[in-house]
């Protein structure tokens, strides 16, 4: 296989794919099993879900309020590393390489982009450090703003019953 600009394709499996949110946002893409790329077009920049990659996190990624990581596992198609003004070869199912697996073009975001289109991502885990963070985020999901005290203990057991499901296997998402 090969995308338009000539790179090739490979089937690969990658692991511990990094993707850096908010705690509604993750809770909201675990529990729906879905990512939505709301207001893009597929020939958009980001048109899909990005992810951090070797290189980790650089300033022009804007991740400084986002403090929930979805841990991921891509196995499938995963394009040679190119670069970032390449959108037009972009397919669905395969992970496009943005200089993810290392420092190959000039790129100030460098990143891995699982295009719109595209599904089977697994979640391993969702990381979090602050747990009444987590837990809010579940509660305002949930819509309850009365009695939140006493739901709080339903909020950590709903957390870490999705953090099992996801270490089991079965969180797989779409991007859409």
């Amino acid at each position: 296989m090969s995308l338009s600009n000539n790179e090739v394709i490979v089937k690969m499996t990658i692991i511990n794919l990094r993707h850096k949110t908010t705690a509604i946002q993750a809770l909201r893409i675990a529990v729906s099993r879905q990512f939505i790329c709301e207001g893009r077009t597929p020939r958009h920049y980001d048109a899909g879900m990005n992810f951090l990659g070797d290189l980790g996190q650089v300033p022009n990624h804007h991740l400084d309020q986002k403090n929930v990581t979805l841990i991921c596992t891509w196995a499938g198609a995963v394009s040679a590393p190119m670069p970032w003004e390449i959108l037009s070869g972009r397919r669905p199912n395969v992970m496009c390489d943005y200089n993810g697996s290392g420092n190959h073009f000039q790129n100030n975001d460098p990143r891995y982009l699982l295009p719109m289109g595209s599904t089977g991502l697994l979640v391993n885990r969702i990381e979090y450090t602050e747990e009444s963070c987590m837990t809010d985020a579940w509660l305002d999901l949930r819509g309850y703003r009365y009695f939140r005290q006493l739901r709080t203990w339903y909020a950590k057991n709903a957390i870490m019953a999705l953090n099992a499901e996801c270490a089991a296997g079965s969180v797989v998402l779409s991007v859409c």
